[in-house]
């Protein structure tokens, strides 16, 4: 993905989402670790199969120590001394959850929105 940004002149941020292993076997919702664990899933990064962590990345993300909105500070900042994000951007995270009893009227809106074909390219 580096390359690729390089090649077309764009900026490239790479960011380790720096989570320890206890941590990720905390959250895991899916209970993939557990399985992994119990040797019914091979070659699972952090269990079987070793992890890489990043050589040089920009940013590092520390979540056993820093809630969502800290590391989302720390990437909208990183964003803002590389001219990526305006200065005065709002660092307020806004909640993306739609209540039920507008959830119809956020669907007629959003069909009216433009739209964008991505590839796989364009979202690295």
């Amino acid at each position: 993905a580096r390359q690729i940004h390089e090649v077309a002149s764009l900026p490239f941020f790479e960011v380790f989402v720096d989570a320890p292993l206890y941590v990720c076997e905390q959250r895991d919702a899916k209970g993939l670790y557990k399985k992994a664990r119990a040797g019914e899933i091979k070659g699972f990064t952090g269990i079987d199969s070793e992890y890489e962590k990043p050589e040089a990345p920009e940013l590092v993300l520390k979540t056993d120590s820093c809630d969502v909105n800290e590391c989302v500070q720390q990437v909208v900042e990183l964003l803002q001394e590389r001219d990526i994000v305006p200065v005065d951007a709002s660092y307020e995270v806004k909640e993306l959850y739609v209540p039920e009893n507008k959830l119809k009227l956020a669907k007629t809106d959003a069909e009216t929105l433009p739209t964008l074909e991505i590839n796989k390219v364009d979202m690295q």
